[in-house]
């Protein structure tokens, strides 16, 4: 599998560098790297969000825990632990936060989304329907009025009133609009506009909040502008949407039609080269948190265009 992703990203970067276009690269800095202490360790982290004054967490799945770090990536906490009860985790996938601050895990091995107040306290647990497959929350957002959350295995959507009731439900197994295969990370843009990560289908779904297609970004393929697997996904202070792709180890950016603008890369015009990866947020000074899962952090560069 390794040696897989190498040889696609190998690919992608030979196809890049013969298009010749500087403008397809777009420039960042490195501002820092995220990692946990080694009595800690993070283990294939999965997903990164920014709260309030630059509180930093990150999903560290395979530990049961989500990590909070300070601004200047400083460790201050780890929230939960192995279990069911009490708000603890197993395996999470997906984290965001509300306009309040609130924490939202989706807490996909225990088949649910767990709320945490700003405190790390508890506030709510919202339990999915049952079936055949059980649900598979791998991602979870909030307009505060509604949660939308993503059922990976079920290829839909479950939209929750902020009370708990499942109010909505939309998608199903398929390569048609609306329709998914392995959907993973969801985010919502001033429009309320929802970018649905569709991992199998190479491409990010632009729906309504009732899961009307508008549009897509992306295409099978291995040259830039094309997705492979579609991982994690941001818009940045502009608007602009960003992409990570495991496999291909890039991360792309188009605009809210899906028309490619660069790849992320360094002030020197080369792409960046990550090994997985994974999760991504940008935060008020539009800075890019990368998460990279099999090294184990989470890379911070400023976007300078």
């Amino acid at each position: 599998m390794k040696s897989s992703i190498v040889f696609l990203s190998l690919l992608f970067l030979s196809a890049f560098s013969g298009a010749g276009l500087a403008y397809e690269v777009i420039r960042t800095e490195a501002v820092s790297e995220i990692r946990a202490p080694k009595s800690y360790g993070m283990n294939q982290p999965s997903d990164v969000a920014i709260g309030p004054q630059g509180k930093i967490y990150i999903v560290d799945g395979v530990n049961n825990r989500v990590l909070g770090f300070g601004p200047d990536g400083a460790l201050e906490f780890s929230l939960s632990h192995l279990g069911r009860k009490h708000g603890a985790l197993k395996s999470p996938l997906g984290i965001n936060i509300d306009a309040d601050g609130n924490l939202l895990v989706a807490d996909t091995a225990n088949q649910r989304i767990v709320v945490f107040g700003r405190d790390g306290r508890l506030s709510r647990i919202y339990h999915l329907p049952k079936g055949d497959p059980p649900p598979d929350p791998t991602d979870v957002l909030s307009d505060l009025e509604y949660h939308y959350i993503v059922d990976n295995d079920n290829h839909r959507i479950l939209v929750y009133t902020a009370d708990g009731k499942l109010f909505n439900s939309f998608g199903k197994e398929g390569e048609g609009p609306s329709e998914f295969k392995y959907p993973y990370k969801i985010e919502m843009d001033e429009k309320r506009r929802l970018y649905v990560v569709d991992v199998l289908n190479s491409r990010v779904q632009i729906l309504t909040t009732s899961g009307n297609y508008l549009g897509q970004i992306g295409h099978f393929g291995i040259t830039p502008g094309a997705l492979f697997r579609p991982n994690g996904i941001a818009l940045d202070r502009k608007g602009r949407v960003l992409v990570s792709d495991s496999y291909l180890g890039v991360v792309q950016m188009f605009d809210r039609s899906g028309k490619f603008l660069g790849v992320i890369g360094n002030k020197d015009l080369r792409p960046l080269q990550f090994q997985s990866p994974s999760g991504l947020s940008v935060d008020a000074e539009n800075r890019l948190y990368i998460v990279d899962m099999p090294a184990g952090k989470v890379t911070v560069r400023k976007i300078l265009e």
